[in-house]
């Protein structure tokens, strides 16, 4: 009998794995901000995987990230090496140095171009201060595994991946999923075709069905005000996207819609397909990042939040039932969790009974910071700038 065991860790972790045999297909899932309270919120709609992993697994419901750092690669940084923030070097999306140079989490060096992507700002993993659980399976593994690290965002796939973990990520540019030199030298070629055949870069729209009525239940939590104050005023869920070209990142719309993670559970059956076979074990890890995409703009209130989970939850069933293709069930380890949650549109809180919230933008901070500091001490100016949640100081005074 097959028996589903999944672990729900921090703001939200699954950790889901099938008793047996030692496994000889792991995956590891990290779907990028999705808080505990939109699991139990919407689970009643949920069918498909997350269902299943709810129904059939081993649910742990009290564990916590040991930092507080709510960004994309602190999270996925602290779930692969297991340690925190002032250890392995994320310590957030982006800061500023010393010399008030503001730097990302990924940012690669002048060599570590993207390749295939001449507008992607290098990348690589050199300010990750320590190794992670891919470095350790590729570097301790007792028998031959195939490794390798799937993601939308290059800084939550080299998360991941740290130095041998074999990243590869969706490039907005060009809608082609690509890698930097610091990794390969080329594409393999397995992924050549994967972005020949999956016909993304053709797009010139992409659309979103809503996975159930709009009017239905299942969309009871959604606030309308949360419109009113969210980054993105028009909401995209239910609707027809463009893809322009003459934008930056023609693709970025693609991202947002659940096509953007089903092309991503395709691009993990075809890397399957393709270079796997009975002798090795396969270890791959798999950060799902279009939930996190429309959160940032709209809000946890939002269709596109909330009908997002739905369709994920579906793609997910239908992706599980699948490995059975690779493994056998006794054989496979699923695992399943969030590198941070999320919080609702600051200006919609008052009228849910929350009076003082309020939105500072960082200039008012640091105005209000070096008013205190120059009241108290006599130093003027000596907060420079502000990067949610440090203030950084000018070093020359």
């Amino acid at each position: 009998m097959n028996s589903f065991k999944a672990l729900k860790l921090g703001v939200f972790l699954f950790f889901a794995h099938l008793i047996g045999e030692s496994p000889r297909l792991t995956l590891l899932i990290v779907i990028d901000q999705f808080a505990y309270h939109e699991l139990l919120a919407h689970k009643k709609f949920f069918t498909g995987g997350l269902r299943k992993l709810i129904d059939q697994g081993l649910f742990y419901q009290n564990a916590f990230h040991a930092h507080a750092m709510p960004e994309t690669s602190v999270g996925h940084a602290t779930l692969s090496t297991g340690t925190t923030p002032s250890q392995h070097g994320y310590i957030a999306n982006n800061w500023m140095t010393r010399d008030g140079v503001q730097r990302k989490a990924d940012d690669g060096t002048p060599e570590e171009t993207v390749i295939d992507a001449p507008r992607a700002i290098p990348a690589g993993p050199q300010y990750l201060m320590v190794d992670t659980l891919a470095d350790q399976i590729a570097l301790n593994s007792a028998e031959p595994t195939n490794l390798v690290t799937l993601s939308l965002k290059s800084h939550a796939a080299i998360a991941l991946a740290g130095r041998l973990g074999s990243p590869y990520w969706f490039d907005a540019s060009t809608g082609l999923f690509t890698t930097s030199l610091a990794y390969k030298k080329e594409l393999p070629e397995w992924l050549r075709k994967f972005n020949e055949t999956a016909g993304i870069t053709k797009l010139t729209e992409v659309t979103w069905d809503l996975a159930y009525p709009k009017e239905s239940d299942a969309y009871a939590r959604v606030n309308p005000d949360t419109y009113n104050y969210a980054a993105t005023k028009e909401p995209i869920a239910g609707t027809t996207i463009s893809i322009d070209r003459n934008k930056k990142l023609p693709f970025d719309g693609y991202e947002r819609s659940p096509e953007s993670h089903r092309a991503l559970l395709k691009l993990v059956t075809t890397y399957l397909d393709t270079e796997t076979n009975n002798e090795n074990r396969t270890v791959i890890f798999l950060s799902i990042n279009n939930l996190d995409k429309v959160g940032h703009l709209y809000g946890p209130d939002s269709y596109e939040i909330i009908d997002t989970l739905y369709h994920l939850d579906r793609d997910l069933g239908t992706f599980f039932d699948s490995l059975s293709t690779y493994a056998r069930p006794e054989e496979t380890l699923i695992a399943l969790t969030a590198d941070h949650g999320v919080f609702p549109v600051l200006e919609t809180l008052p009228a849910r009974g929350i009076p003082f919230a309020r939105r500072a933008s960082a200039p008012q901070l640091i105005d209000a910071m070096n008013a205190v500091l120059a009241e108290e001490f006599g130093i003027e100016k000596l907060v420079i700038g502000y990067i949610s949640p440090q203030f950084y100081l000018d070093q020359s005074r």
